[in-house]
């Protein structure tokens, strides 16, 4: 059995027509995982409020964390529509090996801004092993993805 260890961040990038601006407290996070065997497509979830989860053969060493997003700059009160842009494959900095798929992301799809046009939430995730028996490098793994972001 070859097992993997590796680290995984998300990062997104925000669509707005405005001069709105959001940023992240703490980004979205899938933690160190190890995946047994690719042969099956295997998960992990990282939810936006408790523990993360893993299936297929995907074990979770150390867990993930959700993402904390702030918005800023809208308008008072208004009621924020969030739409993620997926899904999206993953990236590694150097080495030949098999991706990872960002398949969904889990957020209020409705948030309302205060009194002084900000609103903050919670981001999960869920993230994909390609199932099809190649293997991943012992890296850190990025997926850059993009939020609509409309009122």
């Amino acid at each position: 059995m070859k097992s993997i260890l590796f680290l995984f961040l998300v990062l997104a990038t925000v669509i707005f027509d405005v001069s709105a601006d959001v940023y992240f407290e703490q980004p979205l996070s899938f933690g160190t995982i190890v995946i047994r065997d690719n042969s099956i497509q295997s998960s992990v979830t990282v939810p936006t409020y408790g523990h993360s989860t893993s299936s297929g053969q995907l074990l979770i060493i150390k867990p993930g964390q959700a993402a904390e997003m702030v918005i800023t700059d809208y308008p008072p009160y208004v009621d924020l529509s969030i739409t993620p842009m997926l899904p999206v494959i993953t990236t590694v900095a150097s080495g030949d090996t098999e991706q990872f798929t960002l398949s969904e992301i889990y957020i209020e799809p409705n948030i309302r801004t205060d009194s002084a046009g900000m609103a903050m939430t919670q981001m999960g995730g869920k993230l994909m092993t390609s199932g099809n028996g190649k293997h991943y490098l012992n890296t850190s793994y990025q997926a850059v993805f993009y939020l609509d972001i409309s009122y």
